[in-house]
């Protein structure tokens, strides 16, 4: 199970998926929580927690999360 949900940053983040972005506070970003055996990240015994910058979240197709103009994301066919 992953579950995934957006904050604003009250103090400066690492991206954890990147790990060259800093998320500056005010910025919006996603944490995210996986599941211990979640086949994504080969069966880890325990919860893991990691914060996406918006640009990673841009990348990984979670950018209509960070958004902020409130538009629906783009429908690719």
């Amino acid at each position: 199970m992953i579950h995934t949900t957006v904050h604003t940053a009250r103090k400066a983040h690492w991206c954890d998926q990147c790990g060259r972005r800093c998320i500056k506070p005010g910025e919006r970003y996603v944490k995210g929580k996986v599941s211990p055996g979640h086949d994504l990240i080969n069966e880890t015994p325990r919860w893991i927690t990691y914060r996406e910058c918006d640009e990673c979240a841009n990348r990984y197709g979670r950018g209509h999360l960070t958004a902020t103009d409130n538009t629906p994301p783009a429908v690719t066919p």
